[in-house]
């Protein structure tokens, strides 16, 4: 079965189914990194003296220096400067919820994909994070109806996208910007999929997740091919995300759907047990005097939809 050359999709119904089934600022580059004067380590002893003016100027390095220091974004931001406009934030922390920011070039266009420019629809690959086609895209793309008129074929040898998972994001991603009913789904990027492995027990396949940029969208379109493509080969796991798909399905897509804290253990319904996530399960199994057991379900994929 798993050989299959047309596998369904995990999400989809079907009768041996167990179930009815930002765009990120470019950081401004060099700018007082670890390599610079101020962190280098080089010992400052037998530095010359410096003019009054240079002194100034080493002053103001420092405060911003350390403005930079103080941000609790997980990583340098952009100083806000009245000459670059509004200021925008940086960084590279997961977040807890969807991440539904979206390039200010392309969030409040008006005009259909097929009419978007070459840069308009570069700048909506780095969006859904295919960034790294932009080049090729750049010289191949006349406009978005390029995108809407290619093959397998073409995205494999115009855009040289070899990854089956990239060709299979970027065409539901055509699908969804084209509908006038956009999918709930996707508006749950990779990065959100990633914290979501964690929450179901299987955070060994984060990695694999994030280089397929696997999706919101993707989850449901998930096929067992595409599942051993991404290194996921234990039945186990397998039956896992399938399961865990289906609660996302049953919920609506809702992104905090997954219970990760106990409520109150005397009472508690099946329906409640569905929505527990892995770390939950830990936390039931302690309560019944089971707590031995509780580290075992670590990296097992073991969640309250699975249960």
């Amino acid at each position: 079965h798993c050989r299959s050359a047309s596998a369904p999709a995990l999400g989809s119904p079907g009768k041996h189914d167990l179930y009815d089934v930002d765009h990120s600022e470019k950081l401004e580059e060099c700018m007082l990194s670890d390599q610079s004067p101020l962190s280098s380590g080089v010992d400052s002893g037998q530095q010359s003296p410096v003019s009054p003016e240079k002194r100034k100027n080493h002053r103001g390095i420092k405060k911003l220096w350390g403005r930079i220091r103080r941000s609790q974004s997980g990583s340098p931001v952009q100083v806000h400067d009245p000459e670059l406009g509004d200021f925008k934030r940086g960084g590279f922390r997961a977040t807890a919820g969807p991440r539904l920011a979206r390039s200010g070039k392309t969030r409040d266009l008006k005009l259909p994909f097929s009419k978007w420019s070459t840069e308009q629809v570069c700048d909506w690959l780095e969006d859904i994070g295919l960034g790294q086609y932009g080049l090729l895209a750049h010289h191949w793309v006349s406009s978005g109806q390029t995108l809407l008129a290619a093959t397998q074929h073409d995205l494999e040898k115009e855009l040289s996208m070899k990854n089956p998972l990239h060709r299979k994001k970027l065409q539901l991603s055509l699908k969804n910007i084209s509908s006038k009913q956009p999918e709930k789904s996707a508006e749950l990027d990779y990065v959100w999929v990633t914290r979501w492995l964690d929450d179901i027990g299987l955070p060994q396949y984060k990695d694999q997740f994030n280089d397929g940029r696997v999706d919101g969208q993707m989850l449901q379109y998930l096929t067992v091919n595409d599942l051993l493509f991404l290194k996921v080969t234990s039945q186990l796991h397998h039956l896992s995300i399938k399961c865990a798909i289906h609660v996302l399905r049953v919920n609506r897509f809702n992104p905090n759907c997954l219970k990760r804290r106990p409520g109150n253990e005397s009472e508690f319904s099946p329906s409640e047990v569905v929505q527990w996530s892995n770390h939950r399960v830990m936390e039931w199994l302690r309560s019944v005097d089971l707590a031995e057991y509780a580290p075992n379900l670590r990296g097992s994929g073991v969640h309250g939809g699975l249960i």
